[in-house]
């Protein structure tokens, strides 16, 4: 099951702000509770209910890419490590045994990959939107995950950003 972490969508970025800076949470969970509570989706969409329903992932893709905030950063290629979930009804393909019934994960990996390789992004958000518009243009695909890694980035720790959306172009049933 997908962990949802609300306390990232705040407006802006910015989570609210306390009444007095100084002031320490009555619990450990009080803030995230503010947090939760002030919570106003960024999109229109529907949740997405990745429990009881299909999926097709890809783990440990890794393309070299020139995408970062400075230029310095875009001059050169850099890794980047990829998993990615995608919503998709499989029980056709389950019945019919026809790679054709199904979204063809070798043929996802080459897209994810050709679109790491050849655009260049400041930011990881918009490489991953990027990589999930491509992917919602097979309407198979109802809802994506994709998080990105960057792992040569900060000595060892590796900044990663997840998205999680609904293909716009399919009616939720």
């Amino acid at each position: 099951m997908l962990k949802k972490f609300p306390s990232a969508n705040f407006p802006g970025g910015v989570p609210p702000a306390s009444s007095d800076a100084g002031e320490r949470p009555a619990s450990p969970n009080q803030n995230a509770e503010q947090r939760q509570s002030t919570y106003q989706p960024a999109l229109a969409q529907p949740p997405i209910d990745w429990d009881g329903c299909d999926r097709l992932g890809i783990d440990k893709i890794v393309a070299s890419g020139k995408h970062g905030v400075t230029e310095e950063e875009r001059a050169v290629a850099q890794p980047l490590e990829i998993a990615l979930a995608l919503k998709v009804d499989l029980r056709a393909a389950g019945k019919s045994d026809d790679l054709s019934d199904t979204v063809n994960y070798s043929s996802v990996h080459k897209r994810v990959v050709q679109i790491v390789e050849t655009t260049s992004f400041k930011l990881l958000e918009r490489l991953a939107g990027a990589i999930v518009e491509a992917l919602f243009e097979d309407q198979r695909v109802l809802a994506a995950r994709i998080s990105i890694g960057k792992p040569a980035r900060l000595r060892g720790a590796t900044p990663t950003v997840t998205l999680v959306r609904s293909n716009p172009r399919v009616t939720p049933e």
